[in-house]
Order: structure tokens, then C-alpha cells, then sequence
């Protein structure tokens, strides 16, 4: 009898519980039958292929085949949609693939499918939708031709509402509650797609009518607590951006989001007035108004930012409209591009993207000639996982300041996290050339070397930075850390010897000293510095960092428990502690080590999923061993022996120890 089952239904497989045993089968080239696949369990399990754990376990395997026969039409389907806009295709190869899609859009819920996902995530930039167009008119394929007609005219909408529902749900899911699967239950649902096509349609009843359709849906309540609160604010975000008029119910419901988009629109309007007075305000003070302005400057940057960790947008907002006005009227209006820049680095740091895109915009208009803005516009991209739109920008930058080194040694760590390190280091290697007083990018070369698992390499690169740049405290860091990598732990120590401690420089050296204990073998050694740390360090983010290496030594020690305490709570982290979003992912992986040691499956998978969205692909090894271990997410039906648990253990102490040493240095 069949419990449970996941389909892959991208891959055509599925993997199911029948009494004891954990099966896998595939739907055979006809789809007529399941063939046993079990032998490949495993890569079927660690597949990226997209999962869905079906609500209702198959009565038998004939049931299982009906729904992988389903599942893998759909994603079929989409595939063959998608292949007839690849412009790299030959037309009769995307020709055929659109007369296969016509096909597969006649079965049953296929259409709704390909419909929902095709307008609900945005298009590559390279999608070439009126070639596919003519195709469809040539093969007369009636339902293909209608959904690239639909995405034709939606292009430049589906982008931006993609976007403002991943800014609404990330404000307005809990910590317990999975973000992924409720962006892809609110797009497989058709939510998106109504919406976009309302929005070509100029019709603003449609819109009102998506939230009294889908408030009470049982399917989106699964992932979405509150769904009407979610709906309604999603609905009245996208009114409010493409000017569509609100009834009065929704503008109750929507004054902060309508509230923030006006007072941004005062912002931009503001700066435009006054632009041309730049030169003027630069003079017409004395030195002594301009110190006491700049005072001022800092009190209030300092007020909004308290009212960022709070999330109170609506006065954040005013405060930045108030901030303008007043160093205009002291004399400091060249200072606002700087103002603006700090504020929408703080909102990026805690996760407010869209604020920060557009402080970063007004920024940019304030003040063309300066590449901050420019720079932290791209930084927050690559925050929000748009790799691809981040690297765009940084081109940009670096073609705008070709002489400033950030945004090269941006676009390479760009790379590098995108899980292109042969790339990144072509770039890092440029950036060495054309900026040799710049020590980033000798150390971004050096670590992505360690990632190419070249530590002996690395260290060599370090060692030509240290001769370089002999008093670069961060640079000495690196390299004692691929020491430790290197289990050279006396090298290690004789680099950051700290006697006395005094500088936030000096604790991270020490930071580094007691955890070269720790990887030793030492485990009580790298406590006790750690302990005495906490009990004398004055900095908040080295007291932080040395509470996530506590934690990482009592999980060691089989001490959940008190790991758990020592992290808690993960999601606070980001928004209390703004200047410690670095750590925020290693917390929350941590965290989910423990909670899932301490059997809290559901808010350790939660953790794991902010740490993969806060930090991307580079941690997603480890989360996946910490899945497979504690039998969480895709792999909740699949229990490990006892030597695949030792096994996954040793991983997971060595993926963590890299992580905590590597984010925390």
C-alpha cells in the first residue's frame, strides 16, 4: 500500500512509500506503465527537477502512473513552450516543438499549467516571443499562438509583478512558513497570470475580482496563512504601479503601500526641482551651518533606520522626503546622494528591496557622477537572487566608472556566487591588473581558487597579497583561515597571535585563533576562548559572531538544545541587526541543525530555505546533507542507515566549520 509520493515530473520519475520500503519508478517511453527505478534513489532525491509531494497518497501504482503521467505532460508542455522561443534553436526544431506543444495543451488542466507558470515568471532577456509567434501562425497551433500573443503584450509587465510578490510574501510570511512553496502555489494557482492579463487589459474590477475569487482557497491556505491580507495587498501594490484606481475598501486596505509610492514620487519630484541648485547650496553656507547640517544629517539617517528595523515604511519614507528637504535648506544638498545610498544600502542589508532600489534610484538622479548609488543598485539585485539583472548593472557601472574598482570586483563575486568560479577568476584577474592598489580583488582571486578546491594555490595568492599589502588586517585573516583549511593549525596561530584584543581587527584575528582550536580536535580550547570572548568583547557583530561559533561547538557536542537557545531567534536577526545580515544565513543554517536534530522539522526546513534565498548556491551542499540526515523536505520519506548518518554527519561538521569560518573571518 502506498503512503506517500513525490513526482518529478520535469524528469518523468516519482519516489513512494510502499509499507516499509522507499521505491522509485519511471513512466516508461510510451507512458503506459511504470519501470522500477529504485536503483537510482538517490540521484532521483538529490535531482534539482521540481518535486511535488502529492496531498493524497495513489491508491495503488496505477494511480501513481495517472499522476506522473499528468505531471510530466505539463512540464513537458512548458518545456516545449519555452524551446519555441529559444532563438539558438533551428526554426523547424522550435516549429516541431510547437506543434508538440498544441498537442500536449489538449489534455486536461495542461493549458491552465503552461499558462499560469509562462505568465507568472518572468521571460529570459533573450526569449525571441515574435519569431515564435510567426511559427504558431504557420503551424495553425491556435492555443500556442494565444499564450505567446498573451506573453507578447505582458513582457514588460511580468517581470515587476513577479517582483512586487516576492517583496508582499516576504513581508507577510511567518518564519515557520516555506517562501518557495508559497511563490509557486500563488503562480501554479493562476493568481499571476489573471493578474498581468487584467493589468494589459486595463481592467481594474478584473483585479478586485482575483482577490474575492481566490481569498478563501484551500489550496493557497496550505502555504499562506491570511491569503485575503496577502491577496489584497499584492492586488493593491500592483494597482498602485500601473495605475489602475483602487476602490475605497482597497485603498483602506493598501494606505501604506499607496501612502510609500507617493511620497517616493515626492522624492523623485523634489530632486528634479532642486537639481540645478547643487552648486549654489555648496556655497551659500559658512563651514560652521555646514558641520551643524551635517549633524543634523546624521540624527536623521539615524531616526529612519530605526524606523527600517521596525518596518515602519510609511514614516521611513517621510523621513527620507524630510531628509532631503531639510539638506537642501541647510546647505548640504550634495550630500543627498550620499544620504540616500547609506539608507538603501541599510534596506538591502535588511531585506527591503524594493525600498532600496529605490533610494538607490533617487540617489542616482541626485547625483549621476557618483558611482555609490550605482554600485548599491546592482549589490541589491544580486541580494534579491537576479544574478543575471545584477551583472547588467555592474557592466553598466563599470563602463559609467571605469576607473572606480568596485563594480569589477562586483561583477566577478557576482560569478563566483553564481557557481561560476572559472569566470569569476578571469575577471578577478583583469580587476588585478587594472586596479594593483585595490586589495579585493587579489583576495576574491585567492578564494575563488579555494573554491575551486585549490587551497595550496590560494594560500600562494594570499601570500603575494600579504607582501603586497603588508598592514591589510583582512588579508593576514585569509590566509590563517586556509591555514586552518590546510590543518596547518601553529601557522595559523603564529599569523593572528593576539595577546590583549582591542580593535574590531584584533577579535576577528582572535575570532580565528580559537576557532583553529576547534577544527584541531580541541573542542573545550576553542569554548573556553570563545566563552572569555563573549565576556569581554565590546563590538555587537564580533559578539554575534562569536555566539554562531558557540552554537556551531555545542551542535558538535550533541548540546541541541543549547545551541538552539544560543541562536534564537534566526529571523529576528535580519531585521533587529541590520549590520549582521553576513551572518543571518550561517544562523540560519545552524539554527535548522538543531531544530531538526530536536525533531522541529518544519521550522528547521523554514530556516533552510532563508539561508539558501539569503545566500544562495554556494550553501546549498550543505543544506541538502542536513536534509538528507534529519529526512527534511524532498527527503522526508527516505531515512538513512547508520553508516549514511555517520557519514552525513562528517559532512555536515565540515561544511558548517567552513561556512562559520569563512562568513565570520
Amino acid at each position: 500500500m502506498i503512503t506517500e509520493a513525490i513526482v518529478m515530473g520535469a524528469i518523468e520519475a516519482a519516489v513512494y512509500r510502499d509499507g516499509d520500503k522507499v521505491l522509485a519508478a519511471r513512466l516508461s517511453s510510451d507512458g503506459e506503465e511504470l519501470i522500477d527505478c529504485t536503483r537510482d534513489l538517490s540521484l532521483l532525491v538529490g535531482s534539482m527537477a521540481e518535486k511535488r509531494h502529492l496531498p493524497q497518497p495513489p491508491r495503488d501504482r496505477e494511480d501513481l502512473r495517472g499522476h506522473l503521467l499528468k505531471w510530466s505532460r505539463r512540464h513537458r508542455a512548458l518545456n516545449m513552450l519555452i524551446a519555441g522561443m529559444d532563438s539558438e534553436l533551428t526554426n523547424e526544431t522550435r516549429l516541431s516543438c510547437i506543434q508538440e506543444t498544441e498537442f500536449l495543451l489538449n489534455q486536461k488542466g495542461t493549458a491552465n499549467f503552461a499558462r499560469a507558470r509562462i505568465l507568472g515568471c518572468p521571460p529570459s532577456d533573450d526569449a525571441d516571443i515574435k519569431t515564435a509567434i510567426r511559427l504558431s501562425l504557420e503551424a495553425k497551433a491556435e492555443k500556442t499562438l494565444a499564450l505567446y500573443y498573451d506573453l507578447d503584450k505582458a513582457t514588460k509587465i511580468v517581470s515587476k509583478c513577479h517582483d512586487i510578490l516576492r517583496e508582499v510574501l516576504f513581508s507577510k510570511l511567518d518564519a515557520e512558513h516555506d517562501f518557495q512553496a508559497a511563490l509557486r502555489n500563488i503562480i501554479d494557482i493562476g493568481i499571476v497570470a489573471e493578474a498581468i492579463t487584467a493589468i494589459v487589459d486595463r481592467n481594474s474590477d478584473k483585479l478586485t475580482t482575483i482577490v474575492i475569487d481566490h481569498a478563501n482557497d484551500a489550496d493557497l491556505a496550505k502555504d499562506i496563512p491570511r491569503a485575503a491580507h496577502v491577496l489584497t495587498d499584492f492586488i493593491a501594490r500592483l494597482k498602485s504601479e500601473f495605475g489602475l484606481t483602487a476602490t475605497p475598501g482597497e485603498k483602506f486596505e493598501a494606505a501604506r503601500t499607496e501612502a510609500l509610492h507617493e511620497k517616493r514620487s515626492q522624492l523623485i519630484t523634489f530632486i528634479i526641482d532642486w537639481k540645478d541648485e547643487l552648486a549654489k547650496s555648496r556655497s551659500h553656507k559658512s563651514r560652521t551651518d555646514s558641520y551643524e547640517a551635517l549633524d543634523k544629517v546624521n540624527r536623521q539617517k539615524t531616526y529612519i533606520t530605526g524606523l527600517l528595523k521596525r518596518r515602519q515604511l510609511e514614516q521611513a519614507d517621510k523621513g527620507v522626503l524630510d531628509l532631503a528637504n531639510s539638506q537642501y535648506q541647510t546647505g548640504c544638498f550634495s550630500h543627498l546622494c550620499k544620504s540616500l545610498s547609506d539608507l538603501g544600502s541599510i534596506s538591502t542589508r535588511m531585506g527591503l528591496f524594493d525600498f532600496a532600489k529605490r533610494l538607490f534610484e533617487a540617489a542616482q538622479l541626485a547625483n549621476d557622477r557618483d558611482p555609490v548609488p550605482f554600485n548599491g543598485y546592482a549589490e541589491t539585485l544580486r541580494q534579491l537572487g537576479k544574478p543575471e539583472e545584477a551583472l547588467a548593472e555592474y557592466e553598466k557601472a563599470r563602463k559609467m566608472f571605469p576607473d572606480n574598482p568596485v563594480p569589477f570586483n562586483g561583477y566577478a563575486e557576482t560569478l563566483r556566487q553564481q557557481g561560476k568560479p572559472e569566470e569569476a577568476l578571469a575577471e578577478y584577474g583583469k580587476a588585478r591588473k587594472m586596479f594593483p592598489n585595490d586589495p579585493v580583488p587579489f583576495t576574491g582571486y585567492a578564494e575563488t581558487l579555494r573554491q575551486l578546491g585549490k587551497p595550496e594555490e590560494a594560500l600562494a595568492e594570499y601570500e603575494k597579497a600579504r607582501e603586497r599589502f603588508p598592514n591589510n588586517r583582512v588579508v593576514r585573516n585569509a590566509a590563517a583561515c586556509i591555514q586552518v583549511d590546510l590543518k596547518r593549525f601553529e601557522e595559523a596561530r603564529d599569523l593572528i597571535a593576539i595577546d590583549a584584543p582591542r580593535t574590531i581587527h584584533d577579535w576577528w584575528d582572535y575570532h580565528v585563533f580559537a576557532m583553529s582550536f576547534l577544527r584541531e580536535g580541541n573542542r573545550e580550547k576553542a569554548i573556553k576562548l570563545l566563552s572569555d570572548g563573549l565576556r569581554d568583547i565590546p563590538f555587537f557583530i564580533s559578539r554575534q559572531m562569536f555566539e554562531t561559533s558557540l552554537a556551531m561547538a555545542e551542535l558538535q557536542r550533541g548540546n541541541y538544545l543549547e545551541a538552539a537557545k544560543i541562536l534564537d531567534p534566526v529571523p529576528d536577526n535580519v531585521i533587529l541587526f541590520p549590520d549582521n545580515v553576513i551572518l543571518f544565513p550561517v544562523r540560519a543554517v545552524l539554527h535548522a541543525h538543531a531544530r531538526a536534530a530536536l525533531n522541529q522539522k518544519d521550522l528547521a526546513e523554514n530556516d533552510l530555505a532563508l539561508a539558501e534565498q539569503s545566500h544562495g548556491s554556494e550553501i546549498n551542499p550543505l543544506c541538502d546533507a542536513l536534509r538528507h540526515r534529519y529526512t527534511l523536505g524532498s527527503y522526508a520519506s527516505i531515512e538513512p542507515d547508520e553508516a549514511t548518518k555517520a557519514r552525513l554527519d562528517a559532512d555536515i561538521y565540515d561544511g558548517e566549520f567552513e561556512l562559520v569560518l569563512r562568513m565570520t573571518a
